[in-house]
């Protein structure tokens, strides 16, 4: 006899998926190596390693994380964070690069429409900001 009741035993096998079979997640990882040899005595060599890592938390919902490894210095050479909410008709979007190239925060608010893609409220900081007067 069950006592614990339906559900209870194995409460994960009757919880519905509330983002309608869509993927919960995904990464993406590429490697790209270059060598360039226009002076011979010194060839310029690269080797990277990106990733590119998405969760929807929710259905309207999604997180980012990319980075940029280079595998010769071994190190990290960018890194950014975002933030995505499908807003209907609108969509809200927060980005930031904490470090390196493109080094800032972009926040950005546009209607979904391809049509009425120029009505938008976008604020950018950081190298990409602009001059300020």
């Amino acid at each position: 006899e069950d006592l614990a009741g339906p559900g209870l035993i194995n409460p994960l096998k009757n919880r519905k998926n509330t983002l309608d079979n869509s993927n919960l997640w995904s990464t993406n990882v590429s490697l790209s190596y270059s060598y360039t040899a226009t002076n011979p005595e010194s060839p310029r060599k690269t080797f990277w390693v990106n990733t590119n890592s998405s969760i929807n938390v929710t259905e309207k919902w999604r997180v980012s994380y990319r980075a940029r490894f280079d595998m010769i210095i071994q190190d990290l050479v960018s890194h950014s964070f975002s933030v995505h909410r499908d807003l209907h008709c609108w969509e809200l979007s927060l980005n930031w690069t904490p470090s390196g190239m493109g080094q800032g925060i972009n926040f950005k608010l546009n209607v979904k429409s391809p049509t009425l893609k120029d009505i938008k409220i976008e604020k950018k900081s950081g190298v990409f900001s602009g001059p300020r007067f």
